[in-house]
């Protein structure tokens, strides 16, 4: 019991210190765990599949002489076949927060593709895919580190956030 009114006291004084810190904490767990989900969602669908994940409504595009797709969480095409075949509940949504359009979160995915060996690059790969979004808590531990291990890796278009990143079903911590 008073371990129960210690925890409330804490939470009320950490809201109280930092509620943009917490609101940002709170909006990344969850990015975090849609972003989780959508990639076992892939992975169970590539399964079912012959290891094919679903292919993204823009493209194709191509590196070298393979085609690959894109996708991005706002046209929800790829979420859309994820859904349709059962491998993903729901569709996510972000009511707040600056990382949406018309309440639907910013993910991105690249079908036939994964991290490239030189750098933060990516590179063709035909049964492999990355699904990614943007974490507003930069030092969160989670975030997509430079080759160095320890810079940040920032994209110049929100270089106040950070990457979640997923190659193949498994988080990626850091650029090869």
């Amino acid at each position: 019991m008073v371990i129960a009114i210690i925890g409330i006291l804490a939470a009320v004084v950490l809201a109280t210190v930092d509620p943009t810190g917490v609101m940002k904490k709170r909006r990344d767990s969850q990015r975090k765990t849609d972003i989780s989900e959508i990639a076992r969602a892939i992975n169970n669908y590539a399964t079912s599949n012959k290891g094919q994940p679903p292919q993204g409504s823009d493209g194709p595009f191509v590196v070298g002489a393979n085609q690959y797709t894109t996708d991005y969480s706002y046209n929800a095409s790829f979420l859309n076949i994820l859904k349709t075949g059962k491998f993903l509940q729901t569709i996510p949504t972000e009511k707040h927060g600056q990382l949406n359009n018309n309440s639907k979160p910013f993910y991105a995915y690249m079908a036939n593709m994964k991290i490239g060996s030189s750098g933060n690059t990516y590179e063709y790969d035909p049964a492999g895919y990355i699904v990614y979004g943007f974490l507003e808590n930069r030092v969160d531990t989670d975030c997509l580190k430079e080759s160095d291990g320890t810079t940040v890796y920032t994209p110049t278009t929100f270089s106040d956030r950070c990457m979640y990143l997923f190659q193949n079903g498994q988080l990626v911590r850091k650029w090869n």
